[in-house]
């Protein structure tokens, strides 16, 4: 079971079906150190709104070992990577993650190097300091450039055991390991995160138990095992 899990989800985000009461009880069962309750940007069908999200610098930072960050998985929502949560409520969380998806504004069938370039603007943004599961089926990216603009920013990628999970048995396999052969080369920071929508689910360490030798992925490459970097990148994009 990891103990860093920096993507999780509450009941807040329409689809998920937690409290946040329930999420820090099964970390704190779990014995894990850090966590990240974060909600789905406004534009997503069924997220909080705008409003919601001037409380995330107003909770409780831990609970006794356990840290938690409270933020948003702002949605990318075209080319240019303009996010959908305002810049004063960015600037207010304690962690960014930004990502792009379906049900939000972002069209479906943009060409890779718009995809691309989505991303790569996206993390031009300070506030961002993960860009959550960049690889996807529904929107193609050079992943190359993605992770290497990453490592130049210093922004985590994440590694989205949903995702992964559902990759198992297709092509999209070697497409997450393209991906930590590039993280290795330009010395890119990655994260296995859940995404989980109910409290059971968080920290599964499926990725690391089931598929660590078939990615080639260590510990050493993983921000799960290094809390000190971890939280100095995430300070890093935190604003004055």
């Amino acid at each position: 079971m990891l103990k860093i899990d920096m993507h999780i989800h509450s009941i807040a985000s329409g689809h998920s079906i937690s409290t946040v009461n329930e999420i820090v009880t099964q970390a704190r069962r779990k014995r894990m150190t850090h966590i990240a309750i974060i909600e789905h940007g406004p534009s997503m069908v069924g997220a909080p709104h705008q409003g919601y999200f001037w409380i995330s610098d107003k909770l409780p930072r831990s609970f006794g070992a356990l840290r938690v960050f409270y933020g948003c998985e702002a949605n990318i929502i075209d080319s240019c990577g303009q996010l959908d949560l305002d810049e004063d409520k960015l600037r207010s969380q304690s962690i960014v993650l930004a990502g792009l998806h379906e049900r939000t504004p972002y069209p479906c069938n943009l060409s890779r190097q718009e995809n691309t370039n989505a991303i790569v603007n996206a993390m031009k943004n300070r506030a961002v300091s993960i860009i959550s599961h960049p690889i996807r089926p529904q929107f193609p990216i050079d992943i190359a450039t993605v992770v290497e603009v990453a490592a130049q920013k210093r922004i985590i990628l994440e590694l989205n055991t949903q995702y992964i999970r559902s990759a198992v048995g297709t092509e999209y396999i070697d497409q997450y390991k393209l991906l930590i052969d590039y993280a290795k080369k330009y010395d890119a920071k990655l994260i296995i995160n859940s995404d989980a929508h109910a409290h059971y689910f968080i920290g599964d360490d499926f990725v690391l138990r089931e598929l660590g030798k078939t990615l080639n992925l260590s510990n050493n490459l993983l921000l799960n095992f290094d809390s000190n970097n971890l939280e100095k990148i995430l300070e890093e994009h935190k604003y004055e």
